[in-house]
């Protein structure tokens, strides 16, 4: 069955959101698949200018496990399936530039952990 965009007002403003599980290949190929959830919100009728989210397992980060749409470290978490925290995303894309009413291409933000404070920004050659 696929999944519904689900409806959403924030201060007044109606939106449409939806999150999904994807498996990706993972870094340097292989037949390893990296599991990361998507986040995806739109101006209710404006599908031009999708704010896109991304929240990729890495290090200390997990993401769809133990529930689609829940994405935690090991200090934090937060469930993408909930209005408090879809509210929270879309207002700080907001306020982060992202103008769904007059844009024509997808405001992406490549780190959602970082984006919503879950995580700061992890270097891959540090040690845990």
């Amino acid at each position: 069955m696929r999944a519904k965009l689900r409806r959403i007002t924030i201060d007044g403003v109606v939106y449409r959101w939806i999150v999904s599980h994807v498996h990706d290949r993972a870094p340097g190929g292989g037949r390893d698949k990296a599991c990361s959830e998507r986040f995806v919100a739109y101006l209710d009728r404006k599908k031009a200018s999708p704010l896109r989210v991304v929240f990729r397992d890495g290090p200390h980060r997990r993401a769809g496990y133990p529930s689609s749409g829940i994405v935690w470290t090991p200090d934090a978490e937060a469930n993408l399936n909930a209005p408090s925290v879809v509210a929270r995303v879309i207002r700080r894309a907001l306020s982060d530039g992202w103008t769904p009413n007059e844009a024509r291409t997808a405001f992406v933000v490549a780190d959602g952990f970082v984006f919503l404070g879950l995580d700061r920004a992890v270097d891959d050659d540090e040690d845990p």
